[in-house]
């Protein structure tokens, strides 16, 4: 951004018309509260962009949409039920009820125990189920302990099953607001199964989920996560979970662990990713971009990687290399709602260049960024003096 404007001399004020002192009138006041208003926005957008660069230059253009630990969690709440319905066997189908009652899925609880009955009529748990939800009543049971003891019993029986229980376990309990006695309650179920890597990843998740805020929790993670990894020692979803356990406790640490591993497998592109995001949280700039330069190189059609470097390059303020870059994004065509054309309009503001600035911003189409364009671009013209072109 660039400096506010100055009020020019009383001589020039009078030969220009231009009044840099608000008086009274209220046709004055507007503008004036305008350009506050829009100076302020701009400062907001500025930070906000600039969180949004570092998370982009890890996660790419979803960066917002990316939760802490990617996607960890099988998304499989539904297997069962369909497992069940083409099995046709009354087991899967109160399996895939009781964990649909666990995670508070309602309709799928309803389909899961309507085909229960459907496959057993003589099942009255079944029943219940059937008629309360139809009633609107909860089904939970008093019992949610015994109910998923009963369904990770079964899935034992299953073999590969079990561990898939264990990934959706913390789903389906992630509304349960007293995150430390959901983290006992996981221990409790995961402690017939020491050698199941997937219940003691589980323990570690819901460690995780407390917020480690104390020694205790953080012990119960970092030991359940290792008892994982010793089971299945490059699963990749336990390594970086160990990544997130570590960075709580010291970025180092969490560092020193990815570099180690990179020794064994240094074209991982997981790992090396991870340490991008590392590097950047212990403002390592310089190192990450070099890892997402030699990512880019590896593979030349993954243009994620090249933005990853556009947005390090803006936020170390090397503003011909951040153009460059996104430049060559922007033939490529890469991503959409205008994002490459955003970024080129604030490295056009940063480097003095007000006009082409305005006319960048102007080109991002309608929508989340062409609003922000407009407030950035509102902020550029009032900081130059020109508010009455930042109202139209």
């Amino acid at each position: 951004m660039q400096p506010p404007c100055q009020c020019p001399s009383a001589t020039a004020t009078a030969a220009s018309g231009i009044d840099c002192h608000p008086r009274y009138d209220a046709t004055v006041s507007l503008k004036w509260d305008f350009s506050t208003l829009a100076d302020h926005l701009g400062q907001v957008i500025t930070r906000a962009e600039a969180d949004l660069r570092l998370e982009q230059a890890v996660y790419g253009l979803d960066a917002r949409d990316e939760l802490t630990l990617h996607a960890l969690l099988a998304d499989g709440l539904r297997a069962y039920y369909d497992v069940a319905r083409e099995t046709r066997d009354p087991k899967f189908a109160r399996r895939a009820t009781e964990i649909a009652l666990a995670a508070r899925q309602r309709t799928l609880a309803l389909d899961s125990a309507t085909l229960w009955v459907e496959l057993d009529p003589t099942a009255d748990r079944a029943k219940q189920v059937v008629a309360g939800l139809k009633g609107g009543s909860d089904v939970r049971g008093a019992d949610l302990k015994a109910d998923l003891e009963r369904a990770l019993a079964e899935a034992a029986t299953a073999g590969p099953r079990l561990g898939e229980a264990f990934l959706e376990l913390n789903r389906a309990l992630a509304s349960e607001p007293d995150k430390a006695a959901t983290l006992k309650l996981v221990q409790a179920l995961a402690q017939p199964y020491p050698n199941n890597a997937e219940a003691q990843f589980a323990v570690a998740l819901a460690a995780y989920n407390t917020g480690l805020a104390d020694f205790e929790s953080s012990t119960i993670a970092l030991q359940a996560i290792d008892r994982a990894l010793k089971q299945k020692p490059d699963w990749e979803q336990a390594i970086l979970l160990k990544v997130e356990i570590l960075s709580k406790q010291s970025m180092d640490r969490a560092g020193d662990y990815l570099v180690e591993i990179l020794k064994s497998n240094p074209d991982a592109k997981y790992i090396n990713s991870a340490l991008v995001q590392v590097r950047i949280q212990q403002k390592r700039y310089g190192d990450a971009a070099a890892i997402l330069q030699r990512l880019a190189e590896q593979d030349p059609g993954n243009h994620e990687y090249e933005f990853g470097m556009a947005m390090l390059a803006m936020q170390t303020k090397d503003w011909a290399k951040a153009e460059r870059l996104l430049e060559q994004l922007n033939r490529a065509g890469y991503g959409d709602d205008g994002v490459v054309e955003s970024y080129l309009a604030q490295v056009a503001e940063e480097t003095g260049r007000y006009e082409l600035a305005l006319e960048r911003f102007k080109a991002v189409p309608d929508g989340e960024r062409g609003w922000y364009a407009k407030l950035r671009a509102a902020a550029m013209l009032t900081s130059q003096c020109r508010p009455e072109e930042a109202i139209r």
